[in-house]
């Protein structure tokens, strides 16, 4: 190198180090007025023309100017460099960096050439017409014969390009993604040097939580791949008010503002599949899905919610319970998590009511009912027990009778009402005493005895008499003995059946027709024992040995077998109808189609006549009377018909049944008279004092009396019953 290349290089290099401080703020200064000044001085582009920046420190030897002396140049985004900023050496001769492209050029009679220094010029005054060439002129024109030109330097190689500053000073550091840079000598320039990839400090300048020893990903924070969701071990990132890592704990739930994640049993799990944390996806729990005590819950911002959240459950959760179920409401597309055998109503969960007959949370849409059972919204309807003191649902509404709020477990274990743990409900074909499950409502057996026995004499084409009531007052004679055992025993509480003294049988039935001119009689009754039990069946009483029975696969009430020649027997209802003179099995279909023509359309027709008003009925203090209880009831136990051409008497008494409106239980009786001439209401007047207080109201012209009643002491309907009945006297027979 020669020594002025060298001197010129020298100086460059400790500029370049040192930087001239007046030619950089001037520098600055331009820059900063074009808006385009960052920290650290002018922005440092390689190349103008490809990178498009309106302004740059670049410069190179061949554009005749020094790195140093020329800070802020201006490029058009093209090739050309204009030195109209520029400091130092350049002067006022544009031309001289115009010309870069021309190493010579002619102005008027002077020839110029830009030198690698630049700033001096060769001209050869007087030149005319001569060609200009690099590093001097030939030939001239116009007769002026120019001087010799000076002899050309020797060329010296070009130096090589020297790279442009990309940083300001030595020591700076920047972050670049998560990599770290200082700013280092680079052999005479500055630029930036490689430090640390991944770098804690560039993770932290960027807002995020650093994990030593777990490389990029040890960074909790967006480092333009969102990170939050990552787990190590107990650890994992979140946003919890800043990018942080975050340490599990047993039954933990992050982040405090929003709890979507949970850790249990050591591992991390989501709330619904949601952004941000997305690298939770292999986690992901469903709706309703139970976590260590907590439920992911829809309609409280995907979060994890205590499973016992007092404001979704309707009551408090039972052992074992927990909210782990989506459960739809009973209508819409709304959902909720409730446990698994609970329902939810839209707004709350609401607890399996399957085993609770007295549950008053039922939902009515429209004019149908719907109570939970076993997990799922269920139809049902309301339900009363035989004496309508108690009402509520059973798990099958259509096929099962109410019967207490005692047990569930027991349903359908009719035998155990005799215990202190009642049955909540019976099944359809099931009977307690005297009152029969048919379908979801309760009958009597002395309902279907009778109704029975009148097909069987085929009551409607014939003259008769049925009388239903206690043994003492349908039989004649009770007063003998059967194997030293008085036949009374038979008859009266004196079975036993689980923790209680039951009667052997309920009600009889005796039935008196006529035909062929000859009288006829069949008696009946309900059983509480088996019909062969061996210490007080009725077999024994009829002298019927059961072995005679065809027993034969019995369903339903109206379903009879043969007992020899004397009596017809119903093993699942336990009823049986004798005759001396021989019973047989009508071959009609049994169904309540006597009763309804001979019991109930007169109730029917005595509950529109107090309904329109025609007739009026009080109770001994004034209070008029409702019967719509009495409205195709087939509850009665006891019963008189008596159909002798042209007359007829309907009476039934029913036992108590609660009044709602008195709440208290009330007898009822109800007698009506068909065909007399007599006034039937003079008649029963005139016995007012023995009757007592009576209600008897009848229309003369259509020969129709009606005599209706309902106390709630039973001792006065019973002391008449027969009066009004069976020993009516103007009904002679």
């Amino acid at each position: 190198m020669k020594k002025r290349e060298l001197v010129l290089f020298s100086l460059i290099l400790i500029g370049f180090l040192m930087i001239v401080p007046g030619v950089e703020a001037g520098c600055n200064s331009d820059c900063a007025a074009m808006s385009q000044f960052e920290s650290g001085g002018c922005y440092a582009v390689f190349d103008c023309t490809s990178k498009g920046d309106p302004w740059d420190n670049i410069g190179s030897i061949g554009h005749g100017c020094w790195v140093l002396n020329c800070c802020c140049r201006k490029c058009d985004g093209v090739t050309d460099w204009y030195s109209d900023r520029c400091e130092a050496n350049c002067g006022a001769d544009s031309d001289c960096d115009e010309k870069v492209n021309n190493k010579a050029w002619r102005s008027g009679n002077t020839c110029y050439w830009c030198d690698s220094n630049c700033g001096y010029d060769y001209d050869s005054s007087g030149c005319a017409g001569g060609t200009c060439t690099v590093g001097g002129w030939t030939g001239c024109s116009g007769g002026v014969t120019p001087p010799t030109p000076p002899t050309p330097p020797t060329p010296t190689p070009t130096p090589p390009t020297i790279p442009f500053n990309r940083c300001s000073y030595i020591g700076d550091t920047r972050c670049t993604g998560l990599k770290l840079e200082t700013c280092a000598n680079q052999g005479g320039y500055l630029d930036w040097d490689f430090v640390e990839n991944p770098s804690p400090q560039c993770c932290q300048e960027a807002g995020g939580d650093w994990l030593e020893g777990q490389g990029a990903a040890g960074c909790c924070g967006d480092t333009g791949v969102n990170d939050l969701g990552l787990t190590f071990g107990d650890k994992i990132c979140l946003d919890d008010g800043g990018y942080k890592w975050i340490t599990g704990t047993e039954k933990g739930r992050y982040p405090t503002n929003e709890k979507r994640i949970i850790f249990c049993e050591g591992k991390w799990s989501i709330c619904a599949d949601d952004a941000p944390y997305y690298r939770l996806s292999s986690k992901i729990k469903l709706y309703c899905d139970n976590k260590c005590g907590y439920y992911c819950d829809p309609l409280n911002e995907d979060s994890w919610v205590p499973d016992n959240n007092p404001e979704l459950l309707n009551d408090t959760l039972g052992d074992g319970e927990k909210i782990n179920t989506s459960k739809d409401a009973y209508f819409g597309e709304d959902f909720g998590c409730c446990p698994s055998n609970w329902c939810f109503n839209g707004t709350k969960c609401i607890e399996d009511q399957k085993d609770e007959s007295n549950s008053l949370y039922v939902i009515n849409d429209e004019n149908t009912l719907y109570r939970c059972q076993d997990g799922d919204w269920t139809e049902t309807k309301k339900l009363f027990n035989w004496d309508f003191s108690l009402q509520g649902h059973c798990e099958d509404s259509e096929n099962q009778c109410l019967v207490s709020f005692d047990n569930y477990s027991n349903n359908n274990l009719p035998d155990l009402y005799h215990t202190d743990e009642k049955p909540q409900c019976i099944s359809k074909d099931q009977y307690i005493l005297d009152y029969y499950c048919e379908g979801g409502n309760w009958t009597s057996r002395t309902a279907i005895l009778a109704t029975k026995m009148m097909e069987v004499v085929d009551a409607k084409n014939k003259e008769f008499k049925i009388y239903c009531d206690s043994y003492e007052r349908v039989l004649n004679d009770f007063s003998y003995s059967i194997s030293s055992i008085p036949v009374e025993s038979y008859l009266d509480e004196s079975c036993i059946k689980e923790d209680e003294q039951i009667p052997c049988v309920n009600n009889f039935c005796i039935i008196r027709f006529k035909e062929n001119n000859e009288f006829f009689e069949l008696f009946g009754t309900s059983m509480n024992v088996a019909f062969g039990d061996s210490t007080r069946g009725f077999s024994d009483v009829i002298d019927v040995s059961t072995g005679s029975c065809e027993h034969t696969k019995t369903d339903g009430m109206w379903d009879f077998t043969k007992c020899g020649d004397s009596a017809i027997h119903n093993p699942n209802a336990s009823l049986i109808i004798f005759s001396p003179a021989g019973v047989e099995i009508s071959n009609e279909d049994s169904s309540w189609d006597i009763f309804i023509n001979l019991i109930a359309d007169p109730i029917s027709l005595i509950s529109e006549l107090i309904g329109t008003g025609t007739f009026q009925y009080n109770d001994i203090l004034g209070t008029q009377l409702s019967f719509d209880v009495l409205r195709t009831s087939k509850l009665f136990q006891r019963l008189f018909i008596a159909q002798i051409d042209p007359y007829l008497v309907q009476g039934v008494l029913e036992d108590a049944r609660w009044d709602e409106e008195l709440q208290k239980s009330v007898y009822y009786m109800l007698v009506t008279y068909k065909g007399f001439d007599d006034n039937i209401c003079e008649i029963v007047n005139e016995f007012s004092e023995s009757f007592g207080v009576v209600n008897c109201e009848g229309d003369p012209a259509e020969k129709f009396y009606v005599v209706l009643d309902a106390r709630a002491s039973p001792t006065f309907l019973m002391s008449k019953w027969p009066d009004l009945t069976s020993k009516f006297r103007p009904l002679l027979i």
